[in-house]
């Protein structure tokens, strides 16, 4: 499996460079953070213009963190307005923005956002199946432990246990506050990191035309994490085939609200509660040559210089600006893991 993998992965290298529109893809895009995510609708208006058939199917609120929960029942009318407003309270727990039927939500997890794209709105809106799905951009990246309960990663495992290929995407610019595809203009960095994922899906596809094989191998998907890179950057980061670490972000704090993780991350918490937290790293510097920190472990690298993406997933302000020092000086690589299905879907 694992000599199959890197031989599709050398021929993917082989094509990395080239941009031409190999074939119009049917395609779902969904997230954790919320269907109105800036980052997940920038994917979707770079992917339209490109020439894809494109729609999200994601949660009405924030999944984050969520794995592969599920729910079962049915889903009621929503108790608060979605994340970015676009949706009031007691609308129905699923549905569309009312001047977009292509942007759907869907009050639940990333899992079932997905299985509502692929069980439902996909055959009776183009009378076939997806042939992508793509989750994210996350907010903030997803390695070591943080990748066992993202709701980002695992809506693309649930895609790859129905036989769709899938990708999951993160990145290092993490804004402080939720923003909704309200808050997108022209000259956005969200644009610059939908364009990442558009080159990835172009050389997915001229791949699979050459080859006449599928974007991706069955049961294998694609974990992609975009570091943070200075405004203009982008187009230079490069694509570094590696593995996950095993490092474990997770503790318990006895009290979150003087925790420091926390702080980080602008939550506001009562004293002495308690919570599982993820810890991030502080530092921002870099890395011996060949290798990442403990979070992400070098598996083969397919071209491009290594970068430094943190110990355990969701990097801090200082690291990310660290980061984006370094990737403008550097030259970047945008670090991309196999992920395998979820045992059963159906």
């Amino acid at each position: 499996m694992m000599e199959r993998s890197l031989r599709w992965l050398a021929t993917l290298a082989a094509v990395i460079c080239s941009h031409n529109l190999a074939f119009a893809l049917d395609i779902v895009l969904t997230n954790d953070d919320g269907f109105e995510s800036a980052y997940t609708h920038a994917v979707y208006r770079q992917l339209k213009t490109a020439g894809h058939r494109v729609m999200i199917s994601a949660p009405a609120q924030n999944q984050s963190a969520k794995g592969t929960a599920s729910s079962f029942g049915p889903i009621a009318p929503l108790i608060h307005d979605t994340r970015a407003g676009s949706i009031k309270a007691g609308s129905p727990g699923l549905g569309s923005l009312p001047d977009n039927a292509d942007i759907h939500y869907v009050d639940s997890t990333p899992g079932c956002s997905v299985l509502y794209a692929l069980d439902k709105l996909v055959p009776e809106r183009w009378g076939k199946g997806a042939d992508l799905v793509i989750s994210g951009p996350n907010y903030g990246y997803n390695l070591g432990s943080a990748a066992m309960d993202s709701g980002t990663i695992s809506a693309a495992r649930y895609a790859i246990g129905r036989g769709v290929p899938a990708i999951a995407v993160s990145n290092g610019h993490k804004p402080t506050k939720f923003r909704g595809y309200q808050d997108l203009k022209e000259g956005n960095i969200d644009f610059e990191i939908a364009d990442v994922v558009v080159r990835l899906v172009v050389q997915l596809e001229t791949r699979a035309k050459q080859d006449r094989k599928p974007l991706l191998p069955p049961g294998v998907g694609l974990n992609v994490n975009i570091p943070a890179f200075a405004s203009g950057e982008g187009g230079k980061l490069r694509f570094a085939m590696t593995r996950l670490g095993l490092q474990m972000g997770v503790y318990f704090s006895e009290d979150i609200s003087q925790d420091p993780n926390v702080k980080a991350f602008g939550l506001e918490v009562s004293g002495g509660s308690r919570l599982l937290v993820r810890r991030h790293t502080q530092s921002a510097e870099t890395t011996p040559a060949g290798g990442y920190r403990a979070g992400y472990r070098m598996g083969r690298l397919l071209e491009g210089r290594r970068h430094d993406l943190g110990d355990s997933g969701h990097a801090s302000g200082e690291h990310s600006r660290g980061a984006r020092r370094e990737a403008a000086a550097q030259g970047a690589s945008i670090a991309v893991s196999e992920m395998e299905p979820l045992s059963s879907v159906r």
